[in-house]
C-alpha cells in the first residue's frame, strides 16, 4: 500500500495527538494509505536530550530547522500544530514549499492573517488545505446534523452551546496559551463551539456579547457568552466558552429546540457513572467522573481527555490522507480554510469593542 510522509509542526499536546493518530489510523481504516511522520519541527528552546528522547522513542528526525522539512521533497504534507501565533508563517512557508496542509484551529491570530491564508489556499488550489474542526466527526454531531438537515426538528427555534473547563481556575504558568492574541476562553474554545453552530445551522450573525477576565493578574478572556441569530431559520442562540467553570473537565455540550422536536447531547456523559451507596446518609445515585485511569502510568493522552475524544482526530486524519491519495471527498465534515476564515472573523467581531 502507497505509504505517504508527512511532517509535524510543533510537539505539544496536538503535536503528540497527530502523532498517535498517525501511528493507528489503519487499525480503524484499512483503506487508508500507510502514514509515516519523517519529520516534527519543535521549538528552538527544545534541549537536544528532549530532541533525542523524542527521536528515539518515536523513530522520527526532530528538527529546529524548518528548511530542513520544506527541502525534503519525499514530505508531502504538514500537520500545523504549533502555537496560534506560528499558524500564518508556517501556512504560508508550507504551502509556497508545495505541501499539503491541515491546520490546527483557531486558523491564525486574527481575519486578517486568515484572509491571506485564503488567498494562498485559492491561489494554489493544486494543494489539500484543511482545518482541524475535529467535533464535526463524532457520531452524535453526524446524527444531529442528519435530523436537522432532514426536517425531524422542523424549524430551529432556539439552540444553547457551551464549552466549559475548569482547570484554569488555577494558577497557571503564563505560556502563550495565557498571552494576549494567542490566549484566552475565546480563541481556545471559541473556534469549536463557533464551528459546530455553524456546521448544524448554517451561517449566523452576532447580535451581543459579553468577555470578562475573573482570575486577577491575567490579560486574555476567562469566558465569553455570545448572543447570536441564525441566518436560515433566524433562530436565536446562546453560546458560551468557559475556562473557569469549576469542576467541568471538558464539558461540551449543546441544545437545540425545532418546533417539531428537541435535541441535546454532553461530550462528558462518556465518561461518567453512576454510584448508588445504601448506606449513605441521603439516598440516590451520585454522579462520578471517571476520565482516567489513575494508577496508569500512561502519559498519553492527558486526564483531560475524554475516552472517545481521539477517535475524532484519527478521522479527522484519515479524510485528509484520502484526499492525499487522490480520492474524491465531497463530505461536508472536511472544514476548508474558507471555513477557517469564517470562524476566525466571527472571533473578531466578537473580540470588537
Amino acid at each position: 500500500m502507497k505509504e505517504i510522509n508527512i511532517a509535524i509542526f510543533g510537539f505539544g499536546f496536538m503535536g503528540k495527538t497527530y502523532l498517535h493518530a498517525s501511528k493507528i489510523v489503519n487499525d480503524f481504516y484499512p483503506d487508508a494509505p500507510k502514514i509515516k511522520v519523517k519529520k516534527i519541527l519543535v521549538s528552538k528552546n527544545k534541549s537536544e536530550k528532549d530532541k533525542k528522547l523524542i527521536e528515539t522513542r518515536h523513530n522520527v528526525v526532530v528538527t529546529s530547522n524548518i528548511d530542513e522539512i520544506l527541502s525534503d521533497l519525499s514530505i508531502k504534507a504538514v500537520y500545523i500544530g504549533s502555537p496560534n501565533n506560528f499558524h500564518f508563517e508556517h501556512f504560508e512557508s508550507a504551502i509556497k514549499s508545495n505541501k499539503h496542509i491541515l491546520c490546527d484551529k483557531p486558523l491564525g491570530v486574527d481575519s486578517n492573517e486568515t484572509k491571506k491564508m485564503l488567498e494562498l489556499a485559492n491561489n494554489n488550489n493544486n494543494l489539500i488545505t484543511n482545518v482541524v474542526f475535529q467535533y464535526r466527526f463524532i457520531p452524535a454531531i453526524t446524527e444531529i446534523k442528519k435530523m436537522i438537515d432532514n426536517g425531524n426538528l422542523g424549524k430551529i427555534l432556539k439552540f444553547r452551546i457551551s464549552y466549559l473547563h475548569g482547570s484554569y481556575v488555577d494558577e497557571r504558568p503564563i505560556t502563550w496559551r495565557l498571552k494576549d492574541k494567542t490566549g484566552g476562553a475565546l480563541v481556545d474554545l471559541g473556534p469549536h463551539v463557533l464551528d459546530i453552530v455553524y456546521y448544524l445551522l448554517g451561517e449566523f450573525n452576532v447580535t451581543d456579547k459579553k468577555i470578562k477576565t475573573k482570575m486577577e493578574n491575567r490579560v486574555v478572556d476567562d469566558f465569553a457568552w455570545i448572543l447570536c441569530e441564525t441566518i436560515k431559520d433566524s433562530a436565536d442562540g446562546f453560546i458560551e466558552v468557559s475556562r473557569v467553570s469549576t469542576g467541568c473537565i471538558d464539558e461540551l455540550r449543546l441544545e437545540i429546540h425545532g418546533k417539531l422536536g428537541s435535541v441535546k447531547w454532553n461530550l462528558e456523559d462518556l465518561n461518567f457513572f453512576n454510584y448508588f451507596d445504601k448506606n449513605a446518609s441521603k439516598n440516590g445515585y451520585t454522579r462520578i467522573p471517571a476520565f482516567f485511569d489513575k494508577d496508569s502510568i500512561s502519559d498519553f493522552p492527558p486526564p483531560k481527555v475524554t475516552s472517545g475524544w481521539l477517535r475524532s482526530h484519527i478521522n479527522c486524519l484519515y479524510y485528509f490522507i484520502n484526499q492525499l491519495n487522490g480520492k474524491s471527498e465531497s463530505s461536508n465534515k472536511i472544514a476548508k480554510i474558507s471555513e477557517g476564515h469564517y470562524i476566525q472573523k466571527l472571533i473578531d467581531i466578537i473580540k470588537s469593542e
